[in-house]
């Protein structure tokens, strides 16, 4: 009697299914975590870039999952003011402005190829950056 591949295709789909709840279980716990800590005036991180960390973390992690791209973005919605939105619009924004100058600050100590990988942009545009002036 030969496997019925239904019942192995319903097994993948369950174990899936599975992973995704419990990674959006997970970045629901952290964000949940994080909002507690900070209402609770919790000042373990002077990095003042601490809480954009995490919205970039988060919005990475779920990169590759829709569902869990929403759930993030739904959770991050709900924290988060118009005026918390235009300042992040614009700290990227001052961040995009200044990355040619960092990498060339960076370069005095790194690969292209590592300050690529750091930056998340390709080495053709980190060496292009650099032949600039």
């Amino acid at each position: 009697m030969s496997p019925d591949p239904t019942s192995k295709q319903s097994t993948s789909t369950t174990t899936r299914s599975a992973a995704e709840k419990f990674r959006q279980g997970v970045i629901a716990l952290l964000a949940e975590f994080e909002q507690a800590r900070q209402e609770a005036g919790d000042e373990r991180g002077t990095n003042p870039f601490d809480e954009v960390e995490a919205i970039a973390a988060g919005f990475e992690q779920s990169e590759d999952d829709e569902q869990a791209r929403q759930a993030f973005l739904t959770a991050l919605a709900q924290r988060l003011t118009l005026d918390n939105v235009r300042t992040l619009r614009l700290a990227g924004e001052a961040a995009v402005a200044a990355t040619p100058q960092v990498i060339k600050a960076e370069a005095g100590h790194k690969k292209p190829k590592r300050i690529a990988d750091e930056v998340g942009l390709s080495l053709s545009r980190i060496y292009q950056i650099l032949r600039s002036e």
